[in-house]
């Protein structure tokens, strides 16, 4: 197992150094954090599907279809995106005949 390539016995090396540097509340309170934010971000996307009126049971949410949904999102802000360049480019080009001095 490598991680950041770093073997197993190096990453057990370092927590070791941590827990003696910082102790082990640092831990306890890392682990207790990082469940209340766990929690804390099931709520808040529960309570949003919610708001939306559409009910979101996260437990059976696959990441591909996570993924397919953000693509699906981003297509569709690519559309506006490019729809709202267009249009800006019409409104520049339609100032720039406007500022022309007319011709005597």
């Amino acid at each position: 197992m490598r991680i950041f390539g770093l073997g197993l016995p190096e990453l057990i090396i370092i927590l070791v150094v941590i827990l003696l540097i910082f102790g082990p509340g640092l831990f306890k309170k890392l682990n207790k954090q990082l469940k209340k934010t766990g929690e804390a971000a099931k709520k808040g996307i529960e309570a949003g599907s919610e708001a939306a009126g559409k009910k979101v049971d996260l437990d059976n949410v696959s990441k591909d279809d996570i993924l397919d949904k953000v693509e699906n999102l981003q297509d569709k802000v690519d559309v506006k995106l490019d729809e709202f360049n267009s249009e800006m480019d019409k409104v520049e080009s339609e100032s720039k005949q406007d500022d022309k001095p007319a011709a005597k």
